[in-house]
Protein backbone atom coordinates (compact mmCIF):
# COMPACT_ATOMS: atom_id res chain seq x y z
CA UNK A 1 0.00 0.00 0.00
CA UNK A 2 1.36 3.61 -0.83
CA UNK A 3 0.29 6.47 -0.48
CA UNK A 4 -2.32 8.68 -2.49
CA UNK A 5 -2.76 11.98 -4.20
CA UNK A 6 -5.07 14.50 -3.14
CA UNK A 7 -7.94 13.56 -5.27
CA UNK A 8 -6.70 9.63 -5.11
CA UNK A 9 -7.69 10.46 -1.45
CA UNK A 10 -11.44 12.34 -2.03
CA UNK A 11 -12.16 9.20 -4.15
CA UNK A 12 -11.52 6.72 -1.76
CA UNK A 13 -13.40 9.01 0.94
CA UNK A 14 -16.37 8.59 -1.19
CA UNK A 15 -15.56 4.70 -1.27
CA UNK A 16 -15.14 4.54 2.27
CA UNK A 17 -18.21 6.19 3.00
CA UNK A 18 -20.53 3.12 1.75
CA UNK A 19 -20.83 -0.27 2.44
CA UNK A 20 -22.01 -0.51 -1.72
CA UNK A 21 -19.47 -0.82 -4.41
CA UNK A 22 -19.50 2.04 -6.73
CA UNK A 23 -19.49 2.58 -10.41
CA UNK A 24 -17.52 5.30 -11.65
CA UNK A 25 -20.57 7.62 -12.65
CA UNK A 26 -21.60 7.47 -9.41
CA UNK A 27 -18.36 8.73 -8.00
CA UNK A 28 -18.20 10.89 -10.48
CA UNK A 29 -21.45 12.10 -8.71
CA UNK A 30 -19.65 13.84 -5.69
CA UNK A 31 -16.96 15.66 -8.07
CA UNK A 32 -19.04 17.70 -10.09
CA UNK A 33 -16.23 20.15 -10.95
CA UNK A 34 -13.96 16.94 -12.35
CA UNK A 35 -14.71 15.20 -15.86
CA UNK A 36 -15.89 11.53 -15.78
CA UNK A 37 -12.79 10.68 -17.57
CA UNK A 38 -10.99 12.07 -14.90
CA UNK A 39 -12.17 9.88 -11.97
CA UNK A 40 -11.97 7.31 -14.17
CA UNK A 41 -8.24 7.28 -14.43
CA UNK A 42 -8.10 7.99 -10.39
CA UNK A 43 -10.32 4.48 -10.25
CA UNK A 44 -7.85 3.07 -12.75
CA UNK A 45 -4.63 4.27 -10.80
CA UNK A 46 -6.56 3.47 -7.31
CA UNK A 47 -6.79 -0.50 -8.77
CA UNK A 48 -3.14 -0.28 -10.12
CA UNK A 49 -2.55 1.13 -6.50
CA UNK A 50 -4.28 -2.04 -4.87
CA UNK A 51 -6.19 0.63 -3.04
CA UNK A 52 -9.21 -0.62 -4.80
CA UNK A 53 -10.74 -3.68 -6.20
CA UNK A 54 -12.73 -3.29 -9.55
CA UNK A 55 -14.96 -6.13 -10.81
CA UNK A 56 -17.53 -6.04 -13.78
CA UNK A 57 -21.14 -5.97 -12.39
CA UNK A 58 -23.44 -5.68 -15.73
CA UNK A 59 -21.79 -3.67 -18.30
CA UNK A 60 -20.60 -1.28 -16.02
CA UNK A 61 -16.96 -1.72 -13.46
CA UNK A 62 -17.80 -0.99 -9.75
CA UNK A 63 -15.01 -0.27 -7.29
CA UNK A 64 -14.71 -1.32 -3.44
CA UNK A 65 -11.63 -0.43 -1.09
CA UNK A 66 -9.37 -2.97 -0.03
CA UNK A 67 -8.84 -2.25 3.07
CA UNK A 68 -10.91 -0.08 5.81
CA UNK A 69 -10.13 3.44 6.09
CA UNK A 70 -8.70 2.80 9.57
CA UNK A 71 -6.53 -0.13 8.69
CA UNK A 72 -4.82 2.37 5.37
CA UNK A 73 -4.44 5.11 8.52
CA UNK A 74 -2.58 2.83 10.71
CA UNK A 75 -0.62 1.48 7.65
CA UNK A 76 0.72 5.36 7.13
CA UNK A 77 1.42 5.49 11.09
CA UNK A 78 3.56 2.09 10.72
CA UNK A 79 5.50 3.19 7.49
CA UNK A 80 5.92 6.84 9.08
CA UNK A 81 7.61 4.88 12.18
CA UNK A 82 9.21 2.81 9.46
CA UNK A 83 10.87 6.34 8.38
CA UNK A 84 12.06 7.28 11.69
CA UNK A 85 15.71 6.67 12.72
CA UNK A 86 14.57 5.92 16.31
CA UNK A 87 10.93 4.59 16.39
CA UNK A 88 10.66 4.37 19.99
CA UNK A 89 10.97 8.02 20.62
CA UNK A 90 8.88 8.78 17.46
CA UNK A 91 6.53 6.90 19.47
CA UNK A 92 6.86 8.67 22.63
CA UNK A 93 6.59 12.01 20.66
CA UNK A 94 3.56 11.04 19.12
CA UNK A 95 2.06 9.99 22.66
CA UNK A 96 3.06 13.42 23.80
CA UNK A 97 0.88 15.05 20.96
CA UNK A 98 -2.37 13.33 21.52
CA UNK A 99 -4.75 14.32 23.78
CA UNK A 100 -5.97 12.63 26.98
CA UNK A 101 -9.05 11.04 25.26
CA UNK A 102 -6.68 9.54 22.87
CA UNK A 103 -4.33 8.07 25.23
CA UNK A 104 -7.24 6.48 26.98
CA UNK A 105 -7.91 5.00 23.73
CA UNK A 106 -4.53 3.32 23.49
CA UNK A 107 -4.72 2.33 26.95
CA UNK A 108 -7.32 -0.08 26.42
CA UNK A 109 -5.75 -1.43 23.28
CA UNK A 110 -2.74 -1.87 25.26
CA UNK A 111 -4.48 -3.87 28.06
CA UNK A 112 -6.53 -5.73 25.17
CA UNK A 113 -3.80 -6.50 23.72
CA UNK A 114 -2.21 -7.94 26.64
CA UNK A 115 -4.88 -10.35 27.49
Amino acid sequence: MGQMGDLERLVMNRLWSTDEALTVRQIAEAFPDHAYTTILTVCDRLTKKNFVTRQLDGRSHVYRPQATQEEYVAHLMDAALDGSSDRAAALVRFVNVIDDDEIEILRAALRRRSK
